[in-house]
């Protein structure tokens, strides 16, 4: 260990490495499962209300939603954003 440099030297024999090897034979792939028909549905609503001394008072109301559908074809995804509902 030498501190004035902050470093360390280390010595290894080239046995103490396990060589990668790749193996030629064909590989099995697990089974599939089936997919379930399915659901999933997201939702965010916002309100948000100013009141102004010198204006007339602000009120907000937004909503956003997300829903996917999934089948064994794949997946529909859809999304929406309506400020001002």
């Amino acid at each position: 260990m030498d501190f004035a440099n902050q470093s360390v030297e280390l010595l290894f024999s080239p046995q103490a490495f396990a060589a990668t090897r790749l193996a030629s034979g064909a590989t099995t792939r697990p089974v599939v499962s089936p997919v379930l028909p399915s659901l999933f549905f997201n939702y965010d609503v916002n309100y948000a209300a100013t009141n102004l001394h010198i204006a007339p008072d602000v009120k907000d109301l937004g909503m956003v939603t997300r829903a996917w559908v999934f089948n064994r074809f794949g997946c529909v995804d859809q999304h929406d954003c309506r400020p001002e509902i």
